[in-house]
């Protein structure tokens, strides 16, 4: 059977993961500290820059950097890793 899925899909599925709090944070090039307190103030918000690994209060936070990255270059006026 052949599978509707295209390259162009799954490379776009590639570059939309979600990764720990450790990863994104080095990824993004701010301590893990700052994208919690982004989070907290509202401006990473759930479900599209982060999200609860499972749905536990207890769970670990997932970050989507590539949206991540998206949010702080429209703060900005210019790409987040410029910045760091």
């Amino acid at each position: 059977m052949v599978s509707n899925i295209t390259k162009m899909q799954i490379l776009r599925a590639a570059s939309h993961r979600w990764v720990s709090p450790e990863v994104a944070s080095r990824e993004l090039g701010f301590s893990e500290n700052s994208l919690k307190c982004w989070r907290d103030a509202g401006y990473l918000r759930e479900g599209k820059h982060w999200q609860l690994k499972f749905p536990l209060k207890s769970s670990q936070i997932c970050y989507q950097v590539e949206e991540c990255k998206k949010e702080m270059d429209e703060w900005w006026g210019r790409k987040a890793s410029d910045i760091t």
